[in-house]
């Protein structure tokens, strides 16, 4: 997989973090080597599996950039910042415990495509557990990925 680039670290002086507390800047922010993918708040492999899974089944020789929000750091920023051809992913349980709780609503109203593990019906949302992200290459055929899902989710204990 590519390399991602740190653009931003935490904050560490006072202007920094009052500029994330208020929601101007990310806790986190990376790009992609390819450029095509800026991360807020999302982790780096997550950053560079779905910047190689774009590169390979959605970009289709387009010039768009993509924005991916996750859950390492304040909603804020989400809610203040609307770039075009934005998603939200979270391997993390948001509708419980305090830390994320800020982001039980998925971000539905401020992004394009929502993704999690939970069964949320809203148009602008796909069901995608994390471990899709563990268990397969995102160059990977995308049917392929579908139809070994399937096979998890009918599969029947022996024992």
């Amino acid at each position: 997989m590519g390399k991602v680039i740190q653009t931003l670290n935490a904050p560490e002086n006072s202007r920094e973090k009052m500029a994330y507390w208020v929601g101007n800047r990310p806790k986190f922010a990376s790009v992609s080597e390819s450029g095509i993918l800026h991360g807020y708040n999302a982790p780096a492999m997550e950053v560079d599996w779905f910047d190689e899974f774009i590169q390979r089944y959605v970009r289709e020789g387009d010039k768009k950039v993509y924005h991916f929000y996750s859950v390492f750091g304040s909603k804020l920023y989400c809610k203040r910042h609307r770039f075009p051809h934005s998603f939200f992913f979270s391997s993390e349980t948001v509708h419980t415990g305090k830390l994320l709780f800020e982001y039980d609503d998925y971000c539905l109203d401020y992004v394009d495509l929502s993704m999690t593990y939970d069964y949320v019906d809203a148009p602008n949302y796909l069901r995608f557990p994390q471990w899709i992200i563990w268990l397969f290459k995102p160059v990977l055929d995308k049917d392929y990925i579908s139809g070994r899902i399937k096979e998890f989710n009918e599969a029947r204990s022996t024992g």
